[in-house]
């Protein structure tokens, strides 16, 4: 059982998916949480916060149609 809990939001959970600054650390934390070192807690509208960031990157033109389909296709619950 994991002895510390982290609290996350989106601008740490959307490093996880795409390359950015902090992305090392933000999957290190996820690591932490895969091996079961750490618990993690999240607002219950991070689906929908990391659906907004992924179409703010699309409407910039820095994330491609493809890999924003891709994720939400992936991501959404059915």
């Amino acid at each position: 059982m994991a002895s510390r809990v982290i609290v996350i939001d989106s601008s740490v959970a959307v490093k996880w998916f795409l390359s950015e600054t902090q992305s090392a650390e933000a999957l290190n934390i996820l690591g932490g949480f895969m091996a079961d070192n750490l618990s993690l807690l999240a607002p219950d509208i991070i689906y929908a916060e990391l659906g907004d960031v992924m179409w703010q990157r699309l409407r910039r033109n820095i994330l491609r149609p493809v890999v924003s389909q891709q994720f939400v296709a992936k991501h959404s619950k059915p």
